[in-house]
């Protein structure tokens, strides 16, 4: 006989399958995969009036590039999630120094591409390194504040042995030159110092220090101090002007697939650095929205 009580209990299974279901992971993974999607299909359109050098069109290039890498990250993804962080924390200062010797490496080796090596790999693979060495950097703080999670308030132990870590990656970013990379560096690893529990003056005069140095090292480069005054004017720079053009052309409900006008012509880079403003153009207000809230979402759960 079944009582009561178990009775009444028999509906709560379903409901925790379905919570077990809705959870931070599963919301991520959704997101990533719906951007990935978008922007492949985004990167096609922006790209499908390409021709190479001998002016052949090459409506697939870029795609076939974006294919395979998608299906490399694909098949990582799976790899480190299969992995075991408490085994791989006993190499986490070996990563960070392999990470380290290929940052500078690739200011070494790496090609000059308009003025900056930030790249290694033969030409149609070369492969962004400081993409790549996110991943050691930030296990390698975090390995660090672990283990001396009862040490963090100590100005050596819980600031500046820390602080050299993030400092090193970041120079080395610096060099290259990449001075946006290198402030995502600085942010993230006084952002792991603070949640870790590190005082609040030490990581307010990192900040202080870290934007003062990087106002310096912009203020003696003609180009980005070019660029800084652009974005301080009255009217915007060119490629910004043609961007908001296409925000404009889109508008609410966009000018369809395919049928974007200022990626042929106007939008410098229209396949990378403005590919948002293609986006805009051709599927409207609510999907440049939905970019905005996937990121967010992806950001909020993390």
């Amino acid at each position: 006989m079944v009582s009561e009580t178990s009775v009444s209990r028999l509906p709560a299974a379903p409901r925790r399958q379905a919570h077990a279901l809705i959870n931070p992971v599963t919301i991520i993974v959704i997101c990533a995969i719906a951007l990935t999607l978008l922007g492949l299909i985004t990167l096609f359109s922006a790209s499908a009036w390409f021709k190479n050098r001998e002016g052949i069109a090459v409506p697939y290039l870029y795609l076939k590039k974006q294919l395979i890498g998608v299906t490399i990250a694909g098949a990582l993804c799976w790899v480190v999630s299969r992995l075991d962080l408490d085994y791989l924390r006993r190499y986490a200062w070996w990563l960070g120094g392999i990470c380290l010797f290929f940052l500078l490496l690739v200011r070494v080796l790496g090609p000059d591409i308009k003025g900056s090596h930030r790249w290694l790999g033969p030409t149609g693979l070369r492969l962004q390194v400081s993409e790549f060495t996110k991943f050691g950097f930030i296990f390698c703080v975090a390995h660090y504040l672990a283990l001396n999670q009862t040490r963090i308030g100590e100005l050596k132990r819980g600031y500046l042995y820390p602080l050299g870590i993030i400092g090193a990656f970041a120079a080395l970013i610096v060099i290259e030159p990449d001075f946006g990379m290198a402030t995502f560096y600085l942010i993230v690893g006084l952002g792991l110092l603070f949640l870790a529990g590190a005082k609040w003056r030490y990581v307010i005069v990192s900040v202080v220090v870290a934007v003062a140095g990087l106002a310096a090292l912009v203020a003696q480069n003609p180009n980005r101090m070019r660029r800084l005054n652009e974005f301080l004017s009255d009217a915007p720079p060119p490629q910004v002007q043609q961007a908001l053009v296409a925000y404009a052309a889109g508008g609410v409900e966009g000018a369809g697939l395919g049928q974007g006008r200022q990626q042929r012509s106007f939008l410098p880079e229209a396949h990378t650095d403005m590919i948002f403003a293609v986006i805009g153009e051709e599927l409207g207000l609510w999907f440049t929205l939905g970019v905005v809230a996937a990121f967010t979402t992806i950001l909020v759960p993390g």
